[in-house]
Order: C-alpha cells, then sequence, then structure tokens
C-alpha cells in the first residue's frame, strides 16, 4: 500500500456531522460512527498540499470561472474511462444535492409527480416535498440479498397516471444505487430511457458514487445513453470519490442546450456564479493526481467489507452484493425478531445509546428498507472491528436479558 488507510484519525471537535452528531452522555465511551456517508481516511496528499499553499497566500477573493475545474473533470473521465466530455456540457454547482433541487424546480412544477425508487436516498423524498411535488413511490425488488427494478410495476404506474391526467413528470434516479449497493446495467438503463420516451419523463441522474465501483464491475452512466440526452441531467462531483464533502463542490452534466440553458438560469437566479476558492483547489488537485489513491481506497473497502461478512455470518446474516459505494446493506431482520426490537430504527436506537455504536436505520430510505441497517466501510479496519465488537457485545447482552 502507498497510502495510509490505517491510522485512526481523531475527527472529534472538527465539526464533524459523522462524529460529533452522536449519542453523548458522562462517562460513556465515544461512538463508534458507522453511519452518515464520509470516509474516516486522510485524503490524497496532493490535496492537503494545494490548499496549504493557497491558504498560504493572504487574499481570499473572489474567484474566477472554473476553467481548471472542468479540465480537470473532463481529463479524469477521458483518462479513467475513455468518455469524452464537451466543455459546454458542463455547469459548475455548489453540491449534487442543491444541483438536483435546482433541476427539480426548473423542469417540474407544484403539484407534480415526482417518480422513486425506494429503497433510495431519503434526501430524495424531502426535496420533493420541499418543492410540492408528489412522490410517486414504485419500489425496487428483492430477490435474496439482489436488489433490481421492478420493471413491470414501473411500466404499469406510469400508465395509470399518464391516463388519469396526472403524468409523471421526472425519475430522481440514484446510479450507483444509494443504499443497496447496486450497478445500474447498460440494458436496466435502457429499460429507463424507453420508459422515459415514452411517457415524456425528465431523468435526473444522482452520480455522485460513479467512482466508487468495485473491481470487476463497471458504472453507466446515463450521460452515455444518446437516447436520454433530451430530458436528462446528470449530477456528480469529487466529494464522496476524495473525501471533501465539506468543501461543497460538484457539477452538472447536460447534453442538450435547450436544457443547459434553462438549468443555467437557474442556477445563475441562485446567484451561484463564483465558486468556492478551497473547493476548486481541493477538487482540481484530487482530479488530477487522487487515481491510484482511488484504487487503493476500493481494495481498503472490500477488506472492510470481508470483516463485515465474518461479523455477520456469526449472526446468520448477510449483506447485499457491495457492487459500488462504500456502504454496506443488511437485513437484520432475524436480529430484530429474535431479541425482540420493534423495527430498525429502535435496533439503531439501542446500539448507538447503548452498544454506542452508530448504523443508519434502513426505514430512513422507505419502503424496503425496513428491518435494514446501512453500515459505513470507509473507515480504518480497527475502527470498523471495534464497532462490529461493540455491535456483537450489545446483542449478546439483548440476548440474555430475561
Amino acid at each position: 500500500m502507498n497510502y495510509d488507510f490505517e491510522t485512526v484519525i481523531n475527527r472529534g471537535g472538527t465539526l464533524s456531522l459523522k462524529w460529533d452528531a452522536t449519542h453523548q452522555g458522562e462517562g460513556l465511551s465515544p461512538v463508534i460512527p458507522l453511519w452518515v456517508a464520509d470516509m474516516d481516511f486522510a485524503v490524497v496528499t496532493a490535496v492537503s498540499e494545494a490548499l496549504r499553499a493557497r491558504a498560504a497566500h493572504p487574499v481570499y477573493g473572489y474567484t474566477t470561472p472554473p476553467g481548471a475545474y472542468f479540465k480537470a473533470v473532463r481529463a479524469w473521465h477521458s483518462h479513467r474511462y475513455g468518455r469524452k466530455i464537451e466543455p459546454e456540457h458542463l455547469l459548475l454547482t455548489p453540491t449534487v444535492l442543491h444541483a438536483m433541487s435546482m433541476a427539480l424546480r426548473t423542469f417540474t412544477s407544484p403539484g407534480d409527480p415526482i417518480l422513486n425508487m425506494p429503497p433510495v436516498y431519503f434526501p430524495f423524498f424531502r426535496m420533493v416535498a420541499l418543492h410540492d411535488r408528489a412522490s410517486v413511490e414504485v419500489p425496487l425488488q428483492r430477490e435474496g440479498t439482489r436488489w433490481s427494478l421492478e420493471a413491470k410495476a414501473l411500466e404499469t404506474r406510469l400508465t395509470e397516471a399518464f391516463r388519469a391526467g396526472t403524468p409523471v413528470k421526472a425519475l430522481l434516479l440514484s446510479n450507483p444505487q444509494n443504499p443497496t449497493g447496486r450497478v445500474w446495467s447498460r440494458d436496466e438503463l435502457g429499460f429507463l430511457a424507453a420508459l422515459a420516451n415514452e411517457f415524456d419523463l425528465m431523468v435526473l441522474s444522482d452520480e455522485i458514487h460513479a467512482d466508487l465501483i468495485a473491481p470487476g464491475k463497471t458504472h453507466a452512466s446515463v450521460y452515455d445513453l444518446p437516447e436520454l440526452a433530451s430530458r436528462s441531467v446528470i449530477f456528480a462531483g469529487p466529494n464522496k470519490t476524495f473525501n471533501l464533502a465539506g468543501l461543497a463542490i460538484s457539477h452538472v452534466l447536460v447534453r442538450d442546450p435547450v436544457l443547459r440553458s434553462k438549468l443555467k438560469r437557474t442556477i445563475e437566479g441562485d446567484f451561484f456564479e463564483q465558486p468556492n476558492l478551497m473547493a476548486m483547489t481541493a477538487a482540481v488537485a484530487a482530479y488530477e493526481n487522487g487515481g491510484p489513491w482511488l484504487d487503493e481506497l476500493m481494495m481498503v473497502i472490500q477488506a472492510n467489507l470481508a470483516t463485515l461478512r465474518v461479523f455477520l455470518e456469526s449472526w446468520g446474516l448477510e449483506a447485499c452484493p457491495l457492487e459500488a459505494t462504500y456502504l454496506a446493506w443488511v437485513d437484520f431482520s432475524p436480529v430484530i425478531g429474535r431479541l425482540g426490537f420493534t423495527d430498525d430504527r429502535d435496533l439503531a436506537r439501542y446500539l448507538e445509546e447503548t452498544g454506542r455504536v452508530k448504523m443508519t436505520p434502513g426505514s430512513m430510505f422507505r419502503t424496503g428498507g425496513e428491518n435494514h441497517l446501512r453500515i459505513n466501510l470507509a473507515t480504518p479496519n480497527l475502527l470498523l472491528v471495534t464497532g462490529l465488537s461493540r455491535l456483537d457485545g450489545a446483542l449478546k447482552a439483548r440476548q440474555t436479558q430475561p
């Protein structure tokens, strides 16, 4: 290994959502946080060096348009994926969620039905509600530990809505899928594209995890589907890939000039014109130097997944195949039923307050997430083992209660 993924870094007191927003109590051990999706690993050295060098300059004025950022993004896609991105297709945005929110406002109207396929990243539902749109759910289909599109249900629901005079206007797509870890195949995306064209549906594709693909898997981007060029926006950025979430920078890819012009006007209407200086500096350094670091990171995630699987086997549990992301998705139904927990939220609360390990309850991701926990594997193996040991001890203690 050329990079350090083993050192445990003290993140307490750094305004860290992951570490500081946990259950506290006098005399209690700090919680091991295996929940929110950021990593406990130091960024690639080039990022820290670039930030230090820029911070050494004593003036932090307005920034110019992000030519260096767009050049770095295009080079990353070209060298890593053989993908050619036209410069004019890129627009800069603050975060993926902010960008999706702007796109939802741009391409839909209050009251419009918006399609979600749960279990899925829960801010999608909040976004729909905050903008007074109507959420339409077509849950994913589960076969054992693998999740897939419910093709017939999707077609039926879209047909019913169209015939009722309330057509669905947009699909919020998680690609790769959070929380199940699925990498959608080209055929699956092609099926969604056919539906989108048949029912005049905008596809808003969140591809923030697109670089975090397991060995042997290939991510298909909506950007690569020419049949969706006139009705799609792709949202991406360096935040998940390089652990830069606190720096808030992202970009969108829009092939169609009419769509791009409309979204650009919304972005300008939100007065996002000068990007954050430090975010730009870090992102460019990451894209230019972070490839080898990312390759080693994905090996670390696979090793941590193996550690998790050994633990799960001892409790008769199994994680979903982790095709992408660093977030394991586990059905705890047998444990919840056997140990008398009400549901996944009850289990998660008990683990955080009593077991001193925090994981994300699956019901937050809506239909299909019940009795699941999402477990963040992007942490030094020592912390993961400690967290799993606490989980094991907490479950055994519950098991022995009269």
